[in-house]
């Protein structure tokens, strides 16, 4: 698939992986609607795209109004024309004891990470089968798929988002409409928590540049790819649990469940 001129919603467009995304897809010749909460940030990345050369619009909502995807389909598709893919950043990295997350960050993150991508996917869709053509991409965190323990919360929200995407792929996919998911490691910016960036590496939980895990997701997308875990040996080990469960588990317990320091 050839992205020139191709009309993209991106949400989570100011997270580092949003933003490397958004960076990446504007040399490829893209329209982009890009979407968040914090205008000022959105402004500054439109700012670097548009300098760049390339062509992108930013749209505000912090999706806490019921009508708020609806908003934003409708805003882009003024801005961006007949939309092409929807493209949801939904991945997160947190690392800690469940039972020390507060009630209120538990939903927060459940909203942002699985709902509101939810949200985008049902607000587009009409348009995308009056088009009979499309394609949505859910991009979560690979060590969500594979159940690490203190990541319950991260995992529960990719899990969620892996199923979601799945079952609506099969329930559109004769009508033209391609759901993906696709599951990214996490990215190292000058903003990531150093003790989270403890935790991260006493579990062998590898981060990435920003570019590399960009370019590898849009290379992920250009071949088409349904369901797509990137990294190694993340996406062989994914792979196997669900083939053989209980040697799945032990390589997985062997790899990344290392005790973490009180």
């Amino acid at each position: 698939m050839s992205f020139h001129n191709k009309a993209i919603i991106l949400t989570g467009a100011t997270s580092a992986l949003g933003q490397a995304v958004a960076k990446q897809l504007s040399k490829l010749g893209t329209k982009l609607a890009l979407v968040d909460r914090n205008q000022a940030l959105l402004s500054q990345l439109q700012n670097e795209i548009v300098q760049q050369g390339g062509e992108a619009f930013i749209i505000t909502n912090d999706f806490q109004a019921e009508s708020a995807a609806e908003e934003v389909v409708t805003n882009a598709s003024a801005l961006i024309g007949e939309l092409d893919i929807l493209i949801n950043i939904a991945s997160d990295l947190s690392i800690t004891s469940f039972e020390t997350q507060p009630a209120a960050q538990l939903a927060q993150k459940m909203y942002a990470l699985s709902i509101i991508p939810m949200m985008m996917c049902q607000a587009v869709l009409p348009i995308l089968l009056s088009q009979q053509a499309g394609h949505i991409v859910n991009i979560g965190n690979v060590y969500g798929a594979l159940g690490l323990s203190d990541t319950a919360c991260n995992s529960a929200n990719t899990q969620a988002l892996i199923g979601f995407s799945q079952a609506l792929d099969r329930e559109y996919h004769s009508q033209g409409i391609k759901v993906s998911f696709l599951g990214a490691r996490p990215i190292k910016t000058e903003m990531l928590d150093s003790q989270q960036l403890k935790r991260a590496q006493e579990k062998n939980i590898a981060i990435e540049a920003p570019v590399k895990v960009a370019n590898t997701v849009i290379d992920a997308i250009h071949q088409g790819k349904k369901l797509h875990y990137l990294g190694q040996p993340e996406s062989v080990l994914i792979w196997l649990y669900h083939i053989a469960p209980a040697l799945g588990a032990y390589l997985i317990n062997k790899r990344f469940q290392a005790e973490l320091e009180s």
